[in-house]
């Protein structure tokens, strides 16, 4: 039978402790990730967003028997599950007369009290039953589920099965869906697979942190990464065995070449085959004649006597590797006409850029981009002889910003406008002043509007 396991994206390694005791228990055992936003993708899920859902799964398991084509049987579970046995113990519950088989709980916590997502708790009959299913897709009942079916139903309608008689759920032996912190061992039994329904280990510094079972949890979640540290091993062993050709690295024509010949220089420093010593000689020169250079910025720490180990800044670094130019100082190149390369507003970065202004040098200004993907500061925006993009406005594809799962909100109307214009570090290198600027913004929307 096929495992099918609620996937909510903030909680990936819940999932993947998850999918890791079905698969360590059953061998060859297809575990299928119940994705909400594959499904979207697909077609098939189509509800708006509902604030009350406390996972991204809420309804995706019911989904299971039109993904399993409406034959056979599958098993859904949610993803903060740790199966201790093997998920084909279930298969000895199937019976045909039945739509769904489940645990049927007398799950009851208290009304109103606050659950891990934050989310109110809410009472109703059937309460946890969902959370692991043992569905009979070809059950002529099940047949309902169409994802237009499914799109349009309440989470209670579905929850509480209710499209179904009472004769045809069948019920499982509560060791299978054991609900950590509502049933008590020995008690109650031995739990075959637990539940952390209400948190788990992976919840760090909360209550559930040390929660009970705690350690059958962590045991999984060790095995999880030595697998990973095990398949990395194997892949970077598989690399070291592999011939590795200097066109195959991320540098520069002039770069590669000068690469090569080192190495060659290297095995052969007699020169009694490859002749290096005069083709390295000449690149050397060639390089001179360069026309971009990263130039010094101490407020980053660049060859610095207070950074470590006098590094570089790796933006500036990753510009000269791609274009081909050199890692250089304002004193130097102040009387050269390379074009410069500038990181930041810094002390020498405004001096920097002054002079380029000035002069009419061209100069790449590298600052922190408008969109990232966090809090820190991981994308970074360049702009040729200027501190903004200030030409055109060009048609891009989107394809970055995908990435970043960004999509762009409504307008909301109001009667407040909020100007945000650039900081007064900025404004030293514009030929407006920033009264004159705010000013203009804000008679362009009051003629607009």
């Amino acid at each position: 039978m096929k495992v099918y396991v609620g996937y909510d994206t903030r909680e990936d390694i819940a999932y993947q402790v998850c999918e890791h005791s079905i698969k360590r228990r059953n061998g060859e055992t297809e575990v299928i990730a119940l994705k909400q936003k594959e499904l979207r993708e697909q077609g098939l899920y189509t509800r708006e967003p509902d604030k009350l859902a406390s996972t991204e799964f809420t309804f995706t398991r019911f989904f299971v028997p039109h993904l399993n084509n409406y034959k056979g049987w599958a098993v859904f579970c949610d993803l903060d599950f740790v199966w201790k046995v093997p998920s084909k113990e279930l298969e000895q519950y199937c019976d045909d007369s039945k739509a769904v088989v489940c645990v049927q709980h007398d799950y009851k916590p208290e009304d109103g009290s606050i659950k891990m997502d934050g989310q109110i708790q809410l009472q109703y009959p059937r309460k946890n039953w969902s959370s692991m299913v043992l569905w009979n897709c070809g059950h002529p009942k099940n047949k309902i589920l169409t994802p237009e079916f499914l799109n349009k139903q309440t989470p209670k309608f579905l929850h509480r099965f209710s499209w179904l008689d009472d004769s045809e759920i069948g019920s499982l032996p509560h060791v299978y869906n054991w609900l950590v912190g509502w049933y008590e061992e020995p008690k109650d039994g031995t739990p075959k697979a637990l539940h952390y329904t209400e948190g788990g280990p992976w919840f760090r510094g909360t209550e559930y942190e040390n929660c009970e079972y705690a350690n059958d949890w962590l045991k999984v979640n060790r095995d999880v990464l030595e697998h990973k540290i095990a398949r990395l091993d194997r892949k970077e062993a598989k690399r070291l065995l592999e011939r590795v050709n200097v066109d195959n690295l991320t540098l520069n024509d002039r770069a590669k070449e000068l690469l090569d010949l080192t190495l060659k220089e290297l095995s052969d420093p007699n020169e009694r085959v490859y002749k290096t010593k005069n083709k390295i000689q000449q690149i050397k020169e060639d390089a001179m004649g360069i026309k971009v250079a990263a130039i010094n910025m101490p407020e980053f720490g660049i060859l610095s006597e207070k950074s470590k180990g006098l590094a570089y800044d790796p933006f500036c670094e990753d510009f000269i590797l791609g274009s081909g130019g050199i890692l250089s100082d304002f004193d130097r190149e102040s009387k050269s006409d390379n074009a410069l390369v500038i990181r930041g507003l810094g002390g020498g970065g405004q001096k920097a850029i002054k002079h380029c202004l000035e002069n009419g040098r061209d100069f790449y200004a590298i600052d922190t981009g408008y969109i990232q993907p966090s809090t820190r500061k991981d994308y970074h925006r360049v702009t040729k002889n200027n501190l903004q993009n200030l030409g055109p406005i060009k048609e891009r594809p989107d394809d970055r910003l995908r990435r970043l799962n960004w999509k762009p909100t409504k307008r909301r109307k109001g009667s407040t406008i909020l100007v945000c214009p650039p900081s007064a570090k900025v404004m030293k290198f514009s030929p407006n002043s920033l009264c004159r600027i705010t000013l203009a913004v804000l008679l362009k929307a009051s003629v607009s509007s």
